[in-house]
């Protein structure tokens, strides 16, 4: 089930932070250094060669996941965050894009405008997850038509860390500005709480229901091999960086319940992160035996007691009503 925000305004409670507090925490705290750590993370992946490319392309990947959860505005503006990380690719649509690119060696890759305006299926990080790791495929090495392929992918990838920067400053801004004359984005400082609040739990709903639930397929059908990039080993990496990220984006909202209730949630988060480095499995290979699918159950069980006590008590305490849909997507 998927938990999604409803548009009504309700009072803050008495216990929280004043709204502007709460956003000015994100702005500055989390959202704006979060963008401009990936912009130079991202820099770096362009200036990698594509024998060299490993490194910089899980740096890059890291920062990413640190604001993938940001899903409005700037990022869905675009499709920038489809273009970024094109998954659940249920049909296989990356390697198929891929295979036909360097089929017909389009040129495309040699046109950053041009190759902007191919397939997302094409572009981002998982593109380089086939290019670089597929243990079918050899590696790109220099002088082949794979290799300016890798480096036309990783060049989109500074492209659009550059812009989502640069749209983000100017987002916040208005998020800061919320209820000042001329900013009909934000009417006031609570719709930016809202939009903030969204965020994480979207966050928490991707990494339960696609993160974890693709690979973990059914006890009598695993599925390892839909895992979040499994070729990279990138898999529980992901979901450990996505916590991470969201136990921490979470500390502002937290100032809306009793101590007790924040304190238990740190908690909660801290449990689930201690799992996730004792899980020992990077690709969710463990998904075929009992036990290994036991131990990424219990994650996801853990994840969704988080995303229901938020529901229950974080929620509310912000003036957010939840209410409970069907995750879309496959």
């Amino acid at each position: 089930m998927r938990l999604a925000l409803t548009a009504l305004l309700l009072p803050l409670a008495a216990t929280a932070q004043e709204p502007a507090d709460i956003v000015e925490a994100q702005v500055a705290g989390f959202i704006r250094p979060g963008f401009a750590m990936f912009t130079a993370e991202a820099d770096a992946l362009a200036a990698a060669p594509c024998n060299g490319m490993e490194v910089a392309y899980h740096d890059a990947f890291d920062a990413w996941m640190r604001v993938s959860h940001l899903r409005f505005g700037p990022t869905e503006e675009a499709e920038r965050g489809h273009a970024l990380a094109f998954w659940p690719d249920a049909r296989g649509a990356t390697p198929r894009t891929l295979s036909a690119l360097i089929a017909a060696e389009d040129p495309a890759v040699d046109d950053p405008a041009a190759f902007a305006e191919i397939s997302i299926a094409g572009r981002g990080f998982f593109a380089l997850d086939w290019l670089l790791f597929d243990p079918e495929r050899a590696a790109p090495v220099p002088g082949t038509y794979e290799c300016r392929l890798a480096e036309a992918i990783a060049d989109d990838i500074d492209r659009i860390a550059e812009e989502l920067e640069r749209a983000w400053l100017d987002e916040t801004t208005m998020m800061r500005s919320a209820g000042a004359e001329g900013n009909f984005d934000y009417l006031v400082p609570e719709e930016a709480v809202r939009a903030l609040y969204g965020a994480l739990v979207i966050g928490l709903e991707l990494t339960i229901d696609q993160r974890l639930a693709r690979p973990l397929g059914t006890f009598e059908r695993p599925r390892p091999r839909r895992a979040e990039a499994w070729r990279s080993a990138r898999s529980a990496r992901n979901v450990a960086l996505s916590v991470a990220a969201l136990a921490d984006y979470a500390e502002p909202f937290l100032t809306a319940v009793e101590a007790d209730t924040a304190a238990s949630l740190q908690e909660d988060f801290a449990r689930v992160q201690e799992r996730l480095d004792a899980l020992d499995d990077p690709a969710f290979a463990g998904v075929v035996t009992p036990q290994g699918r036991l131990r990424i159950e219990a994650i996801q069980s853990a994840l969704r007691e988080i995303e229901g006590t938020l529901a229950t008590e974080v929620a509310p305490a912000l003036g957010v009503s939840q209410s409970f849909n069907a995750l879309d997507g496959d």
